[in-house]
């Protein structure tokens, strides 16, 4: 399994005897050491090397070789059984290259030796102390305590006493928890949850919800079901966005507007991705599932029987539709619920962000199409040649859609990204404005620069503005050839104000006009270099 995405080498290992790991700790001083027979209070650790190092000796080797060659760490547990504790593996060892995913830095100490690792943590569940829902949250809190300071780090047994409090049984030996309070620990952690239910909220959308949060860099809490069981898992990345023509065209939906009469059409990235990638305590680290949906039971059948499913590939799937009739033969799991874990300032949320950004591309006083149409670009024949290489006339129609990749930032890395590639010209447009400290980003592309990884234009929404107020929330839209800008004085209502008839003065021309680069917060694992800054 190490060796899946890297060439096969001999590789080398240290073992740490008597060693003590946090998590196991609290365990055995909560519950274990209260057993009749004796559970050792030490656990062993791991660490592995891709290389031998012509069998140089330990000691003799500095920490930029071994980090250089590090695959991570594996703590083992002093149990008869899920004897797998935290585990802190390197990403590219376990995922293609075109899959894209989460990580924090972990830093630690061997032997006198600094290591250092990018990883999301992994473990097993105990059974007894921890469930698959404890041990979720344990990883979800150990990822965020380490990449971001706001965040407080929850043992074992103190999940447990918040569940205590929250319940209505004991909650040691535990039989896992409910997704509300799932939600309630990590409120105690300092996060500000979103709890999305399938029984309310329906699957397609429930799909594309999970694609925004990922998108953004946000490791969620996932519960789903058969007909046999729940489950609690982590979904850390997605897999490669689908870039051919007839993926996106079938993918298309419109958007009418009643003013001006007219349809436009969008493709949204998050119906282009059916691959994630997964923390799950009964499979190995970094797994991929695909995602796919059926409208019954015989559109499910047809499925099987055409063989589109890799047996093996995946030990299971995440579906739309169950059929109780077929689960012998694939094993489906229906998602129940998103735990979100969100930032107390990160108020407008994905569905909302998501309704503004439509309404605005596709409204008559507002839309892309009338900015462009009613750009005066005068006798310029370089921008005239321009539009015409990337066909804006067709722009928003049925066979060239607008492709919107929709995400949710920090102001800090995004920033930071959009200095280091914009043009003199646009870096003064991007820093004449104020943002908080999250915002949410739609952007812009045609199918041609979607394949090839450009796009044509963003808007940029408030992410602690109120869904009541949705045009207030703009803070910067960004169409080929013109800006424009909410300014720090501009007072709310300001944009309905400017936008009750369609005003050219409102944008700004920009003649120096540059197709963007995208901005990712998730991280490529076998990359050496990203097409983005940390979102630190």
């Amino acid at each position: 399994m190490i060796w899946k995405y890297q060439k096969k080498k001999p590789f080398m290992f240290i073992l740490q005897e008597d060693y003590v790991d946090k998590a196991y700790r609290d365990s055995y001083y909560s519950y274990y050491s209260g057993k009749l027979y004796t559970h050792s209070r030490f656990s062993k650790r791991v660490i592995l090397f891709c290389d031998t190092f012509n069998d140089r000796y330990y000691f003799d080797l500095t920490p930029e070789e071994l980090n250089e060659k590090l695959v991570g760490s594996i703590v083992l547990r002093p149990l008869n059984i899920q004897v797998i504790g935290r585990t802190l593996l390197n990403p590219k060892y376990f995922m293609p290259e075109s899959s894209f995913v989460k990580t924090a830095e972990y830093n630690f100490t061997v032997f006198g030796k600094r290591l250092t690792v990018n990883a999301y943590p992994f473990s097993m569940q105990d059974g007894e102390v921890t469930t698959c829902a404890e041990n979720t949250l344990v990883n979800l809190l150990d990822y965020y305590s380490t990449k971001y300071p706001d965040y407080h780090y929850l043992l074992p047994s103190e999940i447990n006493k918040i569940a205590l409090e929250n319940g209505f049984e004991r909650s040691v030996p535990s039989k896992g928890l409910a997704p509300e309070v799932i939600s309630r620990v990590l409120c105690e952690a300092r996060f500000s949850p979103l709890l999305y239910s399938s029984y309310k909220i329906d699957m397609d959308k429930m799909r594309r919800i999970l694609f925004y949060y990922i998108e953004s860099g946000l490791p969620i809490a996932v519960g789903f079901n058969d007909f046999l069981e729940a489950h609690s898992i982590t979904v850390i990345g997605h897999g490669f966005y689908k870039k051919d023509k007839d993926s996106i065209l079938s993918k298309t939906y419109g958007e009418f507007d009643c003013k001006s009469k007219s349809t436009t059409w969008f493709c949204d990235v998050a119906n282009l991705v059916d691959e994630y990638y997964i923390m799950d305590d009964n499979l190995s680290p970094y797994q991929s599932i695909k995602y796919y949906s059926f409208e019954n039971e015989q559109e499910m059948k047809h499925f099987i029987n055409t063989e589109k499913f890799e047996s093996g590939k995946n030990d299971y799937i995440f579906t739309d539709f169950i059929s109780e009739n077929e689960i012998h033969r694939i094993d489906m799991k229906k998602i129940e619920s998103l735990i979100v874990p969100l930032s107390k300032k990160m108020y407008l949320e994905a569905t909302d962000a998501v309704d503004i950004f439509r309404s605005l591309l596709a409204s008559g006083k507002f839309s892309i199409k009338n900015a462009l149409n009613n750009l005066n670009i005068g006798n310029s024949n370089r921008i005239k040649q321009e539009m015409q290489e990337i066909h804006f006339e067709k722009l928003g129609k049925k066979d060239f859609p607008v492709i919107i990749r929709v995400y949710l930032a920090s102001t800090h890395g995004y920033t930071r990204f959009k200095d280091e590639t914009l043009n003199n010209v646009y870096k003064v447009f991007y820093n004449s404005v104020v943002y908080p400290k999250f915002i949410w980003v739609c952007e812009l592309s045609t199918i041609e620069t979607f394949e090839n990884n450009k796009i044509i234009g963003e808007i940029i929404l408030d992410a602690t503005a109120s869904p009541l107020q949705p045009v207030d929330s703009v803070i910067l839209v960004n169409y080929p050839y013109q800006i424009y800008l909410r300014k720090p004085n501009d007072s709310n209502g300001y944009l309905n104000d400017q936008t009750k008839k369609y005003n050219s003065e409102q944008f700004v021309y920009v003649k120096d006009w540059q197709l963007l680069d995208p901005y990712y917060s998730l991280d490529r694992p076998n990359k050496k270099t990203i097409a983005s800054i940390a979102n630190k």
